[in-house]
């Protein structure tokens, strides 16, 4: 039996009931580096990214920004989209 921790990078968008995507990693240093990139996107849409536990606590998040707006990090799972 393996006990390997489970972590996954979920995109959302603000007024979407399910995650638009999200991809699973095994270590947590991948999780990291993926969202990284994720956060330098820009969209027109109220976007958030985050990376949880395989419990589903929240471990990083970032709201996307846009032409006008820098992203900025997200401290609560209250303000993910």
């Amino acid at each position: 039996m393996s006990n390997k921790n489970h972590y996954t990078v979920t995109l959302n968008k603000a007024g979407d009931d399910l995650s638009v995507c999200y991809w699973a990693f095994d270590h947590l240093e991948d999780a990291k580096s993926f969202l990284s990139v994720l956060k330098r996107g820009c969209t027109a849409y109220e976007v958030s990214v985050s990376i949880t536990d395989e419990k589903q606590k929240l471990i990083d998040a970032w709201r996307m920004g846009d032409e006008d707006q820098k992203g900025n990090v997200i401290l609560n799972k209250s303000q993910l989209c």
